[in-house]
């Protein structure tokens, strides 16, 4: 097989396993019904998934360079099909909501696909590699909204999570066959490797800010997410998860503005893109706030 055969493998590798992350927020209407949940409640669970996605990052990706990144793959694969699992088993809204921290917890194949692919490409193409694997993510992400936004509305929540176990079983076999061996690079313990994670953070405050601002960032974009589809419920129409999905087609928009930031950002002051961004955003919500009871 050749490398950018591979790329593309774990370029869909990526925006398949993200999505996990997603397919719960056009969805949280059907879990308050099904559970007989507050809002507040039946929306918890599209936030500890996203506060499992953090932790899994934190305690799993460093793993990546210790040993073989396809056995790693594999390993976070079969726990995200049982954590997808007991997801679509759920009898009480404590279960799901343990299992959606499962859920974020274990999709964390995408951060270790984008090194893998870097270090399978050659020096001159892994800007494109890289570039390919963050695209498919950004799919991901988008698209796994209106896919679950269909399939709840016309096969019922708990289908959905089915059908994502299914498909990260499928992953693993086709991923274990097709992925070439990746030898870690680094000896050393696991507590020297996180230890290391500590030190970067003190002596690189360019780091601390730019976490910190994506932090904040990521947060306003969650809220916009996690509370959307209970407002389209509230609405006249009773809108469901299949019209809140279909908001995801229009963050399509973002593969178009992403390569253009990126100029923008390289051509001048980082900081006043991201100062752009952030009054972008600020903006948006206040227009939510005034003509957001209209679709």
């Amino acid at each position: 097989m050749t490398g950018r055969s591979t790329i593309w493998i774990l370029a869909v590798a990526c925006g398949v396993v993200v999505a996990n992350n997603y397919y719960n927020q056009p969805l949280l209407v059907d879990f308050a019904e099904t559970f007989q949940a507050t809002q507040r409640e039946a929306g918890s669970a599209a936030i500890v998934t996203q506060a499992g996605y953090a932790l899994g990052m934190l305690l799993f990706v460093p793993l990546g360079d210790m040993i073989d990144r396809r056995l790693l793959i594999g390993a976070l694969l079969l726990a995200s099909a049982g954590a997808l699992t007991a997801t679509a088993l759920a009898p009480s809204l404590p279960w799901l909501i343990i299992a959606c921290f499962a859920v974020g917890f274990t999709s964390v194949v995408p951060q270790v696909t984008v090194p893998f692919a870097a270090h399978l490409a050659p020096p001159q193409e892994r800007g494109r590699a890289v570039g390919t694997v963050l695209g498919a993510l950004l799919c991901g992400i988008l698209l796994s909204r209106t896919v679950a936004g269909f399939v709840g509305a016309h096969w019922g929540w708990r289908a959905m999570f089915w059908i994502a176990a299914g498909v990260m079983i499928v992953l693993l076999v086709v991923l274990s066959l097709l992925l070439p061996k990746d030898p870690p690079a680094f000896e050393g313990r696991y507590g020297t490797l996180m230890a290391s994670l500590g030190r970067l953070v003190r002596e690189q405050p360019v780091l601390r800010e730019t976490s910190m601002i994506g932090a904040l960032q990521f947060g306003a974009f969650t809220a916009c997410w996690t509370t959307l589809a209970f407002h389209l419920d509230a609405m006249p129409a009773h809108y469901g998860s299949d019209v809140a999905g279909l908001f995801g087609v229009i963050g399509l928009v973002a593969m178009v503005v992403v390569p253009a930031v990126g100029r923008l950002a390289d051509k001048g002051s980082p900081q006043r893109t991201v100062l752009l961004s952030s009054i972008a955003v600020l903006v948006t919500y206040g227009l939510l706030a005034v003509i957001g009871g209209s679709i």
